[in-house]
């Protein structure tokens, strides 16, 4: 991962240098999640992320800066940013908010986006039950998803790593479905 940064780093910077905004931005958004999966520092990425959000409005590219307030919020609440760790509600957007212009508009990728950040918290701090119940909420994520694979992947990852411990604790059969569903994927 860590070696596909510098080639999304040119493209952004072509994008700027010749005009083609949309397609710098969309680059630094993957750059953003490929740096936050890669393991680069929560503190300084945070600080990209800002200045990319700031490109994002002043370029008027309003759908891809919504689209990457999940991934902010996500990284902040990692860091301790927010009054409950497993909700994107903070500094930079309000999960609820967010999921209502998602239904109001027919942004599906939006909603997947939402629930997939969400996702990842819920497991990263514990909460398996609710991972579930929102993997269930994005359960269409493969058709919702704009194309993006790692969105299909790691959800199945997610949820699968959610029934696998819930099943531990609460009995194989009741699981059993899930588990063998996502391991199928």
């Amino acid at each position: 991962l860590q070696s596909s940064l510098p080639c999304l780093e040119q493209a952004i910077n072509t994008g700027l240098s010749t005009g083609n905004n949309e397609f710098a931005l969309v680059n630094a958004s993957y750059y953003q999640g490929v740096s936050l999966a890669s393991g680069k520092p929560l503190g300084p990425l945070v600080d990209e992320m800002n200045e990319y959000a700031t490109q994002m409005f002043n370029l008027n590219q309003n759908f891809i800066y919504t689209l990457n307030l999940p991934l902010r919020q996500f990284t902040l609440n990692m860091l301790g940013k927010s009054a409950d760790p497993v909700k994107l509600v903070g500094e930079v957007m309000d999960e609820g908010n967010l999921l209502n212009l998602a239904e109001e508009n027919g942004y599906s990728s939006l909603r997947g986006v939402v629930y997939k950040y969400r996702m990842w918290l819920e497991v990263f701090f514990g909460e398996y039950e609710r991972a579930v119940e929102t993997a269930e909420l994005n359960k269409n994520v493969d058709k919702d998803n704009m194309g993006r694979f790692p969105t299909v992947v790691n959800h199945a990852f997610y949820y699968g790593l959610s029934a696998l411990v819930l099943a531990r604790r609460q009995g194989r059969s009741k699981w059993d479905d899930t588990i063998k569903r996502t391991m199928a994927q």
